[in-house]
C-alpha cells in the first residue's frame, strides 16, 4: 500500500473500532492494517538514509513507506528477510561511520534491552541522533 493519503486517513479514522477489534494484518477491504498505521506515521518523521531496527517481515517499512532509502535489520529470520537482513545481536552492527541519518524501532521496543537501547546513543554509524519511534501506545 505505502504512504496513506487523505481520503485513506479519513477511512480508517472511521473505520479504527473495526480494525482494532479484528486486528487486520494485511490492507485489505479498503482499510489499512494498523502495522501499515504506523509505518506511515513514522515514514513522515524519517530524513535521510534510515536503519529500522526489528524490521520484521518482508524489511516492509523500508521497502515500502520509504522506497529503499534505508536498511532493515532484525534478529529473528522473519518470511522474506536474506542474511543481509539478520544481526546476532544488537551491541555490534556492522556499518561503517555515518551511514545513517535516522533510527526507527516500530512496535518493537519492548523486545530490546536497555542496554542495547542505550548504547544506540554512542553509536559512530549514526550521522545525527534522529530515532523515531511508534509503538501502539503513540495511537
Amino acid at each position: 500500500m505505502g504512504r496513506r493519503n487523505t481520503s485513506q486517513k479519513v477511512i480508517d479514522f472511521i473505520t479504527f473500532p473495526f480494525r482494532a477489534l479484528t486486528l487486520i494484518e494485511t490492507d485489505r477491504w479498503g482499510m489499512s492494517s494498523l502495522a501499515s498505521e504506523r509505518y506511515d506515521h513514522v515514514a513522515r518523521e524519517v530524513t535521510g538514509y534510515c536503519l529500522d531496527i526489528g524490521c520484521g517481515k518482508r524489511n516492509r517499512f523500508v521497502s515500502e513507506f520509504l522506497p529503499g532509502n534505508g536498511k532493515g535489520i532484525d534478529i529473528y529470520p522473519y518470511e522474506g528477510l536474506t542474511e543481509e537482513h539478520l544481526v546476532n545481536t544488537l551491541d555490534v552492527f556492522p556499518f561503517e561511520d555515518e551511514t545513517f541519518d535516522a533510527v526507527t524501532f516500530i512496535a518493537n521496543l519492548s523486545h530490546i534491552g536497555l542496554k542495547s537501547l542505550l548504547s544506540l546513543q554512542t553509536k559512530t554509524w549514526l550521522h545525527e541522533k534522529h530515532i523515531p519511534s511508534a509503538s501502539p501506545s503513540d495511537f
